[in-house]
């Protein structure tokens, strides 16, 4: 077990309130800014990746990538950090979100435009939908999600080989 002084401990502190703050920063001010910019424009991956479930795992990551810089730096370099157990474990956690937050939603936005198509349907069958072009939108959208899950897959897969 490690045994800190005042002034590591006093540093860690300073550690986790920067991470606190950057969590809620990036909560409260910089994603709904984000959020607003992107309603302005009409493209399929800006609302896929601006769902709540994205920003929400995206935050975590970015407060991992600062945790990150935060104990490279000289001022906050404490022998706890140098620890390689420690330094892999935050590695492998910053690996897991980026990795599984991105193919996770886009599976999640597939199986719901599937449900909208299925829903647009039984609209059209029950004749409560007048507008058919409907359809094609959405099988377009379906086949842009698909197109970039192949794409993130394949990249991850050509990773692994390495």
């Amino acid at each position: 077990m490690y045994n800190l002084s005042t002034s590591e401990l006093s540093t860690l502190a300073i550690i986790f309130g920067i991470l606190i703050i950057t969590y809620f920063v990036l909560r409260s001010i910089f994603f709904p800014l984000l959020k607003k910019i992107a309603k302005r424009t009409s493209t399929f991956i800006d609302d896929l990746f601006l769902d709540k479930k994205f920003l929400n795992r995206l935050s975590y990551v970015l407060v991992i990538i600062v945790f990150t810089f935060l104990t490279s730096s000289p001022q906050f370099n404490l022998e706890i950090f140098s620890n390689p157990i420690i330094s892999r474990l935050v590695d492998s956690l910053l690996t897991l979100f980026v990795g599984l937050t991105a193919i996770t939603e886009l599976k999640n936005k597939i199986v719901d435009l599937k449900k909208e198509l299925m829903d647009s349907r039984f609209a059209l069958a029950t004749s409560q939908l007048e507008d058919t072009s409907v359809f094609k939108k959405i099988r377009k959208e379906i086949a842009q999600a698909n197109t970039v899950l192949t794409e993130k897959l394949s990249v991850e897969n050509v990773e692994e080989g390495e």
